[in-house]
């Protein structure tokens, strides 16, 4: 259960990006306060 809910949540983060167009990693300050938000609800839940 716990490996599905990362592979999700990877998988919605990579359609994420390309939303946004930062496959480049052209903005690593947005990715870094995403991952913290997205980071804590998984080690919550």
């Amino acid at each position: 259960m716990v490996k599905f809910l990362l592979v999700a949540n990877i998988t919605q983060f990579k359609k994420f990006l390309r939303l946004l167009g930062c496959m480049d990693g052209s903005c690593k300050s947005f990715l870094v306060l995403y991952w913290r938000i997205w980071g804590k609800k998984i080690v919550t839940t």
